[in-house]
């Protein structure tokens, strides 16, 4: 499943190397978040400028090029999954991910609720649960075998996603399945020689808009 426009933001959420740090800081301030992207005049994005280093004691007075601030080089491409997406904030923490198209241009930001509205994960994790993404060949996938594997350690698939790998001849399988404890499962697939691609564990989440956004991290960082 990839990136859906509609879910893109586009607001005033970004930054450029000529803004002073006391810009940034106000940025920062007022969208609550702990990432900013970084945009050049021409719209071609060109990092992630994090709270913790605009914070690094630097002179306020000056701008984000000559306090020569570095910054990180995460981003998702358009055409790119969105359980990649939820891969990237996990492995580095993002509190938001920049969107972008052909030649790096900046098209907007995800936040984490923007991902799990497009996966359609906001009901489909409201019960504890995990999730495998298995990598197939296309002409290796039989859902009978997949759940065979699965029913004979005592769980079952709760919901399927498929998705094509570009450029590939194979797919992604994502599978939500009805228990945390993955460990046997993913073993019994990597023994009839399935390629595990990722794994996600969850906790039960409630109705409140804050804790969804903290126990989708914890659902990427079981």
């Amino acid at each position: 499943m990839i990136v859906k426009k509609k879910y893109i933001r586009q607001d005033d959420l970004v930054i450029h190397l000529t803004d002073s740090l006391y810009h940034v800081y106000e940025i920062f301030d007022e969208y609550r978040v702990s990432h900013l992207p970084i945009v050049s005049d021409k719209g071609k994005f060109l990092g992630l400028l994090s709270e913790k280093e605009a914070f690094d004691m630097y002179d306020t007075q000056r701008n984000i090029k000559d306090n020569n601030i570095p910054f990180q080089k995460d981003f998702l491409e358009m055409s790119a999954s969105l359980f990649q997406g939820m891969k990237i904030m996990s492995d580095h923490q993002l509190s938001l991910i920049p969107i972008i198209c052909d030649k790096e241009m900046y098209k907007g930001y995800l936040l984490p609720i923007d991902i799990i509205t497009q996966l359609g994960l906001n009901t489909s994790i409201s019960t504890q649960g995990g999730l495998i993404s298995l990598k197939i060949q296309n002409n290796d996938y039989s859902l009978n075998e997949i759940s065979r594997i699965i029913e004979s350690d005592n769980a079952v698939i709760t919901t399927l996603y498929i998705e094509d790998v570009l450029d590939e001849p194979c797919m992604l399988v994502h599978l939500k399945i009805n228990t945390e404890d993955l460990a046997r499962i993913i073993k019994s697939l990597e023994r009839f020689k399935y390629n595990v691609y990722y794994t996600y564990q969850s906790s039960s989440i409630d109705d409140d808009t804050e804790f969804r956004f903290n126990s989708f991290m914890k659902f990427l960082n079981p």
